[in-house]
């Protein structure tokens, strides 16, 4: 496969592609002080106000058509001072995972996303190329694995996932065979190492084994979206070292229900490997947060009714892990905020199925941990937290089973938790509608 051929057109993915890389990025430890600032330039046009010359269509490296982003008024072209930047693919690829991660603030959040689809473009091509030279330490295969399933999850190419995994298995390896004899010692302590490059630091056996369970959660929630028999996995298959299963014989077509299961059973024993070699209470809790919000992202895919059962699979997972978290750290907020995420999609699966008690249970679960969840640092976050409890109570003043009585406490708490998640993000036009409409159009 030739990640070189690969354009990385992400548009309108950036909140999933930012929390994604926002997952590895958390996994892979501090990089170094010395961030290299990119510098960006705006597409330049003609004299005469027309645009540049169009450029040629592109296919990816397995053939399927890659449109360039339109070059509409809204649309942002970055040019990137290749002088500007760090020699390693490594690097690069942690430079476009805090690119995106701080996007907007100071600036212009579309040029900062553009930069940092750019960088993941560049960061591919010279992965291949360090590769291609003898890279393969477990460091490096981490990070190529990293970079490979993040940019194959928003382009839903399976076959980059499936590469990402069998990276990620040779990556283990190779912490476990002491290919990384500098690092062995200190990545399967309590600390972390730096590379031989001094600024990038290494990554331990138990963020390997987690990336890996993320990257089989991606494979399943792509094959569920393209339907796509997967016939090339069967190599990703001994790689995974899914055993015990049966190979598919040549030429022989997988159901994409059958991936899904197969790829969630992976995703779960290695999530379940990698938490039991932590020892660090706060570490073993991101990771189970991380792997939670994976499976609630795949859960929230456009299910229809005959699948609410295979729904329900990764559902579930993401309910345990969220849970799993939180009895970690009870104080922990994030913990708390998603676990009630989790119990307010099961809630909205719950109702479709025609679970009336089930529903309700879970309602007032939610609505519950959601109210001991307030007081996040961030103001998006504690606003998301506030209007998901207001959807909510909302929802518990309109259950069948709720009394008159309680319907207008739940449907009063529901119109302050609303204004307060308002006055947090004043700028937003449909909170600001939404908050008029229930207060009955008293401002």
């Amino acid at each position: 496969m030739n990640e070189a051929n690969v354009i990385v057109v992400l548009k309108s993915h950036h909140t999933r592609l930012k929390n994604f890389l926002g997952t590895f990025l958390r996994s892979c430890g501090k990089m170094s002080e010395s961030v290299v600032h990119v510098s960006k330039k705006r597409r330049v046009t003609s004299a005469t106000g027309g645009r540049s010359a169009p450029r040629e269509p592109k296919t990816d490296a397995f053939g399927n058509d890659i449109p360039w982003e339109d070059d509409d008024e809204d649309g942002v072209e970055v040019d990137v001072d290749m002088s500007d930047l760090p020699e390693s693919a490594t690097a690069l690829f942690l430079m476009a995972s805090e690119e995106l991660q701080s996007a907007g603030q100071g600036g212009d959040a579309s040029e900062d996303e553009a930069v940092a689809q750019k960088l993941l473009e560049i960061a591919l091509e010279r992965f291949e190329k360090e590769q291609s030279a003898g890279a393969a330490s477990a460091t490096f295969l981490y990070h190529y694995a990293s970079c490979l399933v993040t940019v194959g999850a928003h382009v839903l190419v399976a076959d980059m996932i499936n590469k990402a995994i069998a990276l990620f298995r040779q990556a283990e390896a190779a912490g476990a065979e002491g290919e990384d004899a500098e690092d062995k010692g200190k990545s399967k302590g309590k600390g972390r190492a730096q590379n031989k490059e001094g600024d990038i630091s290494t990554v331990t056996p138990a963020d390997i084994l987690g990336a890996t369970a993320l990257a089989f959660v991606e494979k399943a929630r792509v094959a569920f979206i393209m339907g796509d028999d997967d016939d090339e996995d069967d190599d990703d298959d001994s790689a995974d070292g899914a055993s015990g299963g049966s190979k598919d014989t040549a030429g022989a077509k997988e159901d994409p229900e059958a991936i899904v299961v197969a790829s969630l059973t992976k995703a779960s024993e290695y999530h379940g490997r990698c938490v039991s070699g932590i020892g660090a209470t706060d570490e073993k809790c991101d990771k189970q947060l991380a792997f939670s919000r994976a499976l609630l992202e795949f859960a929230n895919s456009d299910f229809d009714e005959q699948n609410r059962a295979m729904q329900l699979r990764p559902l579930d997972m993401a309910v345990a892990a969220s849970e799993a978290a939180m009895h970690l750290q009870p104080n922990d907020r994030p913990s708390k905020a998603q676990f009630g995420a989790c119990l307010m999609c099961k809630a909205d699966v719950l109702r479709d199925t025609g679970d009336d008690k089930g529903e309700l249970a879970a309602l007032k679960q939610a609505t519950d941990v959601l109210r001991s969840a307030r007081g996040c640092d961030c103001v998006e976050d504690e606003a998301e937290t506030l209007q998901l409890l207001g959807r909510g109570l909302i929802r518990l003043a309109q259950h069948g089973l709720e009394s008159d009585e309680n319907a207008e406490a739940h449907m009063g708490e529901a119109v302050e938790r609303y204004k307060k998640a308002l006055d947090l993000m004043p700028w937003n036009p449909k909170l600001a509608q939404l908050v008029k409409m229930l207060s009955g159009n008293d401002e």
